[in-house]
């Protein structure tokens, strides 16, 4: 920390007209009502039904060049008033189970990092958020999705380094702007560590990418990342990360106006092998082998915009097995509102308790912490067509339908150990793998008030028509779900 307080006190001690800075902010109070969601074979309700939650993030910036000292906070995060979710999920990521919304103490330091450009490249050090290509495993959570809210994020503390070595001798053209970037990190929060709960996780990483200097420009790249992590229960984590990204677009000039035709496609390979997870087929460990990747392909026009997104994460139909193959996306990678970031999200969380309640298990096995998604897409094949349109300038209309059907059959450890037989959370007989139909359709209205002060006022609604996938062990269809989300957001 000593770094950024002798940076900032160069800051301040510098020329004025040297010194240039930015304080964007965010306040959102947002209302939910959702439909009961089933978690397990017993018919126990989720509980929450309705509640309002709300978030203060600031992000102050100070740049005297060529050094840049950025900061990100969020303060006030959580339920104000309404219901929480239910004790048998109170222990998971995903759990909405206390009311922290005032709480004083609820300080979330997301970034401080001191970055500096030099003629030779970039160089970054401090705490900062993460993200690389469309965000299919790394993803810093900053973007706001079509639906929902971006929650997390992944934070490292991290150094690294890029330059383009080309540049300084081909000036311009497509090598010009090829960059190399190469780091390490200590992992605060991710999708798969919590330092705070005592996760201790390393990783290097190297990437080259196509990064053109104008912005918008077609991008790309290749990643790869080494982790080695020992969890809160002493387990070891040892996998590698390749991952690929491209990005491009084409603009056509008509009479009338514009059109832009864009695509853009993301693909990783996870492998490497764990000791968190154990069983009589792998008494030390499993080894993982897992991949998925995700498709867009739109066009804008004026002021409407249609893509569509196919995607795939790989699945795991034997737990009990010596591999892990369940591809997890990163759970700030959105399709939908309801399907991933509720339904399975809470099933799955509850699926993991059941192995820490004493009365069903009396020696909980290992590995239990990796069963629930987080409300990452995983084991899935989806397929989702979205359109927005903005019209009179201020007003916002969005549409989305997202198809989506397991990859594998939904394997619920507990249940199947139990029956002998493969079953689902709901103990229901495995097999029917369509997941659901999901429709949302959200409405927007920004109000200008005066220079870096925008109100935003947002209604969404979204309707899951489950699938066979959540049958329950009498063979009936789980009910379908609603969710109804409003904010009011304040922001620059």
């Amino acid at each position: 920390m000593n770094v950024f307080v002798a940076a900032l006190v160069a800051f301040l001690s510098g020329s004025e007209a040297g010194i240039s800075w930015d304080v964007p902010y965010e306040y959102r109070l947002g209302f939910s009502h959702l439909s009961d969601i089933t978690l397990d074979g017993t018919d126990a309700l989720l509980g929450q039904n309705s509640w309002l939650e709300q978030r203060f993030r600031l992000s102050p910036s100070v740049s005297w060049k060529p050094l840049t000292l950025k900061i990100e906070f969020d303060t006030f995060d959580g339920i104000v008033d309404g219901d929480v979710t239910s004790a048998a999920v109170a222990h998971s990521r995903v759990a909405r189970s206390h009311k922290r919304g005032w709480a004083v103490d609820r300080f979330n330091l997301r970034e401080a990092y001191l970055l500096a450009d030099t003629p030779y490249g970039r160089i970054a050090a401090g705490q900062m958020a993460a993200k690389w290509g469309l965000g299919l495993v790394s993803n810093d959570g900053r973007a706001k999705p079509a639906f929902g809210e971006a929650r997390g994020g992944d934070i490292t503390e991290r150094v690294y380094a890029a330059t383009k070595p080309l540049k300084p001798v081909l000036k311009t053209g497509f090598f010009s702007d090829l960059a190399v970037a190469a780091g390490a990190d200590y992992v605060i929060a991710d999708a798969v560590a919590q330092n705070a709960k005592g996760d201790i996780a390393w990783q290097v990483f190297a990437a080259l990418m196509h990064e053109p200097e104008k912005a918008g420009g077609d991008r790309g790249g290749l990643y790869y990342a080494r982790r080695w992590q020992t969890d809160r229960d002493g387990a070891r984590l040892d996998v590698n990360v390749l991952d690929a990204f491209v990005e491009e677009s084409r603009t056509f000039e008509f009479e009338k106006g514009a059109l832009t035709l864009y695509w853009a496609a993301e693909g990783a390979y996870v492998f490497g092998s764990t000791g968190m997870v154990t069983n009589l087929a792998a008494p030390e460990g499993q080894e993982i082998r897992e991949w998925g990747f995700v498709g867009r392909g739109g066009l804008r026009a004026g002021g409407a915009d249609v893509h569509v997104d196919l995607g795939h994460a790989s699945g795991d139909g034997n737990p009990f097995d010596a591999e892990i193959n369940a591809f997890k996306f990163n759970p700030e990678f959105r399709e939908g509102m309801i399907l991933f970031g509720e339904v399975l999200a809470f099933q799955s969380a509850a699926a993991e308790r059941r192995f820490d309640r004493p009365d069903l298990l009396a020696v909980p096995p290992e590995g239990t912490q990796l069963l629930g998604t987080n409300g990452a897409i995983t084991n899935a094949t989806f397929l989702a067509i979205a359109g927005s349109a903005v019209f009179a300038k201020l007003w916002r209309l969005d549409l989305a339908v997202v198809l989506a059907e397991a990859a594998r059959d939904i394997i619920d450890p507990f249940y199947t150990f139990r029956a002998g037989e493969a079953r689902n959370f709901l103990d229901g007989k495995a097999g029917g793998n369509y997941l659901g139909t999901e429709i949302d359709v959200g409405l927007e209205r920004r109000i200008p008030v005066v220079k870096d002060l925008n109100v935003r006022v947002r209604l969404e609604y979204g309707h899951l028509f489950a699938g066979e996938a959540f049958a329950d062990r009498l063979g009936r269809p789980h009910a379908d779900v609603d969710l109804v989300y409003g904010r009011l957001s304040i922001e620059k």
